[in-house]
């Protein structure tokens, strides 16, 4: 659907756009907490899948938040579901916005004298960061047990926290907590003034 800036459907796509970015936020810092834990303990298998599952998220939705910010760039909320925008395509949309970002950044740290520790972006970053969030969160594989994340999060990590930095400065919620119209209406309690549970414990 196309949009003018600032009209309804503008104003509604941003509310969405903070929502997947608050998303964002909230996995990265479960990450961060858990990743600490899993440092001084390797082999616990519990902190392994509780970082696992909060990096995961944590790329998902950055990926979605990407993706939903280029539609918004074009006014179109349905640019990457036309015909002819299929993963390729998208794959290129990400790949100039990354490097767009990344330049900026770079860019900034030279003026202030110092070099972000970074090495050449490879030229598939933009699908391995794809294939990365539809093997691992989005979609139910038997690719998911052989994608070896680790690798993912030691090649391209500082990359994803350079377009994470850069959807913050724009994104982050003011002191008080945004409105978020039904999401944050959203209520578990029942007429009968209790909340429905869907198990025993």
């Amino acid at each position: 659907m196309k949009f003018d800036a600032g009209d309804k459907t503008d104003k509604d796509f941003c509310t969405a756009l903070q929502h997947e970015f608050l998303q964002c936020q909230e996995a990265l810092r479960e990450f961060e907490v858990r990743a600490a834990s899993l440092v001084s303990q390797p082999e616990d298998r519990v902190l392994a899948y509780g970082a696992y599952n909060a990096y995961t998220r944590f790329i998902h939705h950055l990926y979605e938040f990407l993706i939903a910010a280029l539609a918004r760039e074009r006014r179109d909320t349905s640019f990457f579901s036309k015909r002819g925008q299929g993963a390729p395509a998208r794959d290129d949309h990400v790949s100039a916005l990354i490097h767009r970002i990344i330049t900026t950044a770079r860019n900034a740290a030279s003026d202030r004298g110092s070099e972000p520790h970074l090495g050449v972006l490879a030229q598939d970053f933009a699908k391995r960061f794809r294939e990365c969030r539809n093997v691992a969160y989005a979609h139910v594989t038997p690719k998911r047990p052989h994608l070896n994340l680790s690798e993912f999060y030691q090649k391209y990590h500082p990359y994803l926290c350079i377009l994470y930095q850069n959807a913050r400065e724009w994104w982050s919620q003011d002191e008080e907590f945004p409105d978020l119209k039904e999401i944050t209406s959203f209520s578990v309690v029942s007429r009968n003034g209790s909340a429905q549970r869907c198990s025993d414990q």
